[in-house]
């Protein structure tokens, strides 16, 4: 089902389906092709945070700045009728400053989380969960002492 996830096919809309073309145009830096697939109040949830559409993307295009060849596999995928669980790994080059973290000119990797909330044709919300710890410690900063 992971391979299946970011396989290049027919577009539907099924939810899972949905999931699928999120994450192949998030790692294709599509936002024409993404932004039709998040609903006109799409909500992006971090911890106690919530975000708009717009707020989102310019975090992405903050981290895409940072690491320019970063790209998300998925490793696993459970659908639950309109909400898909999607654990993902990151990985990027950090060759630019990073909320203002010098760059590291190492390959970071990520790990996270997402559950999708889908409605009709769109993602509502989803909801994330990512090691921050774990990037925070690959970019060199001591936390705690």
């Amino acid at each position: 089902m992971v391979r299946a996830l970011l396989a290049n096919g027919p577009m539907t809309t099924t939810p899972l389906d949905i999931a699928a073309q999120f994450w192949r145009r998030w790692n294709e830096r599509d936002w024409a092709a993404l932004t039709p697939l998040l609903a006109s109040d799409y909500r992006h949830h971090v911890g106690d945070r919530s975000y708009t559409l717009a707020q989102f993307r310019t975090g992405c295009e903050a981290l895409f700045a940072a690491m320019p060849d970063y790209q998300i596999a998925t490793l696993q995928v459970i659908a639950d009728g309109a909400l898909i669980a999607v654990r993902w790994r990151g990985r990027g080059s950090h060759v630019a400053p990073y909320r203002d973290e010098a760059p590291t000119n190492t390959t970071i990797t990520i790990h996270g989380m997402h559950v999708h909330r889908v409605t009709g044709a769109a993602i509502a919300e989803d909801w994330e969960s990512v090691d921050l710890l774990g990037m925070a410690r690959q970019m060199g900063l001591r936390l705690g002492r």
